[in-house]
Parts: C-alpha cells; structure tokens; sequence
C-alpha cells in the first residue's frame, strides 16, 4: 500500500514539472518582434525637391507662368526671366501692389523702405521650403529689376506692360537711380522704361523678382 502512495506521489510530481516546462521562461512567453518602421513619414521625408511647385518652375522654360507662394489666399502666379539647370529668375505676373519706394531723401536701394517690406513682410507669402530655395541677389532675397535687366528680358514695351490685380495697366518700380539721388527709375503705363525717374515717396506699382535655386 505504501508502495503505491509512492508511485501515485511521484507521478503527481512529474506531471507539475512537465506543466511548468521545466525552463523560467513564463508562460506565453514568445518574443513579439517590434513592427518594423516603414521610413519617415511623406511629412518628415518630404523636400523642396518633393514639392509640385518646385517641379513645375525646374520643368519651365523661359517666357513661361509659374506658381509659388500665396498672397490673400491666392497662389502667385510668376512669368519665368531666365533659367538654366541651377537657377530660375522669376518676376511677379502681375502688379501686386502699389507702394513708396523710399521716404527718406539719402534713400538707396539697401536703405529703402520698398527694400525692408520685400524681405520681411513680403516673404510671408512663402513656406519656410519655399523660402530655403531662393537665393540671395545683392544681398536681398527679393529684389527688382534694373533698366538694364528690365531691357535684357522683355521684348518691348508691350512685353513690359503689367497689370495690377482687378484693374489696367499700371506701371511698376525699377530699382536703378533716376535723374538725381531722390527719383528711381520705372516702367510706365504703356511698358516705356523712363530713365529719368519718379520721386520715390511716391507711389508706384511693384513686381517682386526672385531667384529660386534649382539644385
């Protein structure tokens, strides 16, 4: 009889450690392997690069209109001056806006106050993406066409005149000097250049030029 409480005892004790596995791993304790990233999400991959406004200007060609930036809920649209495979040189389509181009009379161009709202306010209008891709000109990131780029890229008169939103024809600043240090050179009405100048506190309309890096 005892013999056999024995037996009966000792298969009990077998039976509990075959259940414990023997081991210390616990129970279900399989190893979950972690979900395997995928890569950056579209948000933190994306570049300028990536960017269908950056396609569209790298894919132009000159004489053609472009978008980039918003001003008032409206994309900007842009006419194409001069491109090659590092760089595009674009001009506002149209006038934007009208605006003094100095109020002091020791005014220059890195003085101004046309100068200052360009590459402070006026960059507003861009994405931090956007404005990572525009290069430097003179030391402006907005600029102005000179009389002599403003003869270089237009055709004619025809091809200088510009629009304002909503209205005619208006003419636009330049950034040369005009007849004396207190008037700046600008593209009349009809898409004349008068090199003689206006008085600068006047106002005028303005046509923002931008240089965008290709690269």
């Amino acid at each position: 009889m005892k013999r056999m409480l024995a037996l009966i005892t000792a298969s009990i004790l077998l039976v509990s450690l075959s259940a414990c596995g023997g081991g210390n791993e616990p129970p279900n304790s399989a190893v979950s392997t972690p979900a395997q990233s995928s890569g950056p999400t579209t948000a933190e991959s994306q570049t300028p690069t990536d960017e269908p406004w950056f396609a569209e200007i790298k894919n132009a060609t000159v004489g053609d209109r472009v978008f980039m930036g918003t001003r008032e809920g409206e994309p900007i649209k842009w006419q194409v001056l001069d491109k090659s495979d590092d760089y595009a040189v674009l001009i506002s389509q149209f006038v934007l806006e009208r605006r003094v181009w100095a109020n002091a009379a020791d005014s220059t161009w890195m003085t101004c106050e046309l100068r200052a709202y360009l590459n402070t306010q006026f960059l507003g209008a861009f994405s931090q993406e956007e404005i990572a891709k525009i290069d430097r000109v003179n030391e402006s990131l907005v600029y102005l066409l000179s009389v002599e780029e403003a003869k270089q890229y237009f055709a004619d008169d025809t091809a200088r005149t510009a629009y304002i939103y909503g209205e005619d024809a208006a003419g636009w600043w330049l950034v040369t000097q005009g007849m004396d240090s207190t008037h700046v050179a600008y593209v009349q009405m009809t898409g004349a250049i008068n090199t003689d100048g206006a008085d600068f506190t006047l106002e005028s309309g303005v046509r923002p030029v931008i240089r965008v890096n290709l690269t």
